[in-house]
């Protein structure tokens, strides 16, 4: 199929070609990574965009936005139906009144996200005008779409459209400098740039015709562009030393207990004594020497039980734990109510154990999974008979605020649980330690089986360390269990579906343009300045006002 067919192309036929040209983005995400994918599918999008806002004055602004959504919409339904499927598992593991939830995970969450794509291209298109500038609205647009998608209600930055462009440590530098939001506006605008030489044209590419002219200048800034992001990348991991935090010695323990056997009663015992044996160096692999473990880390609600109730367990862990070691493990933590008319609330948090089987330290999960923690609008689902769901058994509370933790012979560290490693303004601040020099991040991915759904966590974590210049400690109950350095490689790690133990020392954090060594990290709160609130979203702006005050003038 030509340029030409897929302009024309009208209907039904047009949804069909953005939707499977979504999907083929999808392709670049893990664990394929086939990312030039990207170089036909964003093409294509633009080439429909083209289709869909014509040069015909009766349509208007309402006609241009509205046609330009529906085909972002579909574009965004296949990106996120391809990628996301894999979420739906999870309600296949306990069955019953849940089975209910799994057309929305399946099929409406993809057609929900989308509405953020089609939001960004309808933006698009009341501006679009003919000429290469067009792709600087578009990844403009559809770059504030994704800040928004990432931010708004619970917010839901997973698979942003840039992460294709961060397969690699090599593309993952990049976001050091501009943040997860800026590498994707970059990514977009560079994954479509094909399409200037594709597309029809009415003079020769070097023409001296202005319109030419700006095809070769905007062609070669997204060259320029994908150069430098994989420069910049090489240029960091080729002059960038990592070291390590002296004197610590990491044990990560990763079980691999099926989902649906973890909860049962009958199975607590079994299951903890499993911890104890991967973590007791007598009766698993050592590969550290003699240096004895002064971290063992477990994953997320790791104990079957309520740890708090549980004091032969904590007598067990004293017994295993050396004086000079902490536990750093997920568990689930129960806040009894003073009064009976107020409930108690169950929290998932990572404790810290010392050897005395002492909890000296937790901290509470801030950013709840809905449908999985919690479940939204659970008074609206109670009014239709529901409230086998909307109680859901298992409901978590949501922790009021993110603490770094401090603990005797351990570096500050940033304490993150399952997916909240993916939200880029997931931080905490302490006036005492100040920056943390690594990230905690503990996770139970057994709901997901052996799907991307683990491989597209991992990278994420990846990104993140990259991002922040901080190492990256991952637990996993059933895999990926990673150590990460600063800069997005996996020095260690544990293959999915394995029962085993990671043995490594602690990287250092390296600087960072955006947080340098030393500097004190910033606050959610702090995270509202503008300067602040990340270069990327500045470049955004910036985009879309120089885009739409161009395309202005054909709407005149």
């Amino acid at each position: 199929m030509r340029a030409g067919d897929v302009l024309l192309l009208w209907g039904w036929r047009a949804n069909a070609t953005a939707f499977l040209a979504g999907g083929l983005f999808a392709l670049g995400l893990p664990p394929l990574d086939l990312f030039f994918f990207g170089f036909l599918a964003l093409p294509i999008l633009v080439l429909l965009l083209d289709g869909a806002t014509t040069d015909d004055p009766s349509q208007g602004a309402g006609g241009r936005f509205r046609k330009g959504f529906v085909r972002g919409w579909w574009f965004g339904t296949g990106y996120f139906l391809v990628s996301l499927w894999w979420v739906a598992t999870s309600f296949l593991v306990d069955g019953g009144l849940l089975l209910l939830l799994l057309p929305f995970a399946m099929v409406l969450l993809p057609m929900g996200l989308a509405l953020f794509t089609g939001l960004g291209c309808g933006l698009a298109s009341i501006a679009w005008h003919e000429g290469p500038q067009r792709l600087l609205l578009l990844a403009g647009a559809l770059g504030a779409t994704e800040w928004l998608r990432g931010n708004v209600l619970t917010g839901f930055p997973w698979n942003l459209y840039g992460m294709p462009a961060m397969m690699h440590p090599l593309g993952m530098q990049s976001s050091s400098v501009l943040g997860i939001y800026g590498v994707t506006v970059v990514a977009l605008f560079v994954f479509a740039a094909p399409v200037l030489l594709i597309e029809p044209r009415r003079q020769p590419v070097l023409s001296s015709k202005s319109f030419d002219r700006r095809r070769f200048w905007v062609g070669s800034f997204a060259l320029i562009l994908a150069l430098a992001h994989i420069g910049f990348g090489a240029w960091r991991l080729a002059t960038t030393e990592i070291t390590y935090q002296p004197n610590v010695a990491l044990r990560v323990v990763q079980p691999n207990l099926n989902q649906v056997d973890k909860w049962k009663p009958e199975l607590a015992d079994e299951h903890f004594q499993s911890y104890l044996k991967l973590s007791d160096r007598a009766t698993s692999p050592q590969t550290i020497g003699a240096l004895s473990f002064t971290h063992i880390i477990w994953p997320e609600t790791a104990f079957p039980f309520l740890l708090t109730e549980r004091p032969d367990a904590l007598v067990a862990l004293a017994d295993l734990i050396p004086d000079e070691t902490v536990l750093l493990t997920g568990a689930n933590r129960l806040e009894r109510s003073a009064d009976e008319e107020t409930a108690s609330r169950v929290y998932n948090s990572i404790y810290a154990i010392n050897g005395s089987g002492e909890i000296i330290a937790a901290q509470d999960k801030v950013r709840l999974v809905p449908f999985g923690e919690y479940i939204p609008f659970a008074q609206f689902l109670d009014i239709f008979g529901l409230s086998p769901i909307a109680a859901n058994d298992f409901g978590f509370a949501a922790g009021a605020v993110r603490n770094v933790m401090s603990l005797p012979g351990t570096p500050a560290l940033l304490p993150l649980i399952c997916y909240e490693i993916i939200f880029p303004n997931a931080r905490a601040q302490s006036a005492e330690t100040g920056r943390p020099e690594w990230i905690l991040n503990v996770t139970n991915d057994a709901w997901f089986g052996a799907t991307p759904g683990p491989h597209q966590h991992l990278r994420h974590a990846q990104i993140r360390a990259a991002s922040d210049g901080l190492p990256v400690v991952r637990a996993a109950n059933t895999g990926i269990s990673a150590v990460i350095d600063p800069l997005g490689r996996i020095t260690h790690r544990l293959p999915l579906g394995e029962a085993g133990t990671l043995d490594s020392a602690l990287p250092q954090p390296v600087a960072s343009p955006l947080t340098p060594l030393g500097q004190k990290d910033h606050t959610d709160a702090d995270d509202l300045k503008p300067w602040l609130l990340s270069s990327s979203f500045i470049l955004i702006c910036l985009i879309v006002i120089f885009c739409l005050l161009g395309g202005m003038r054909r709407l005149r």
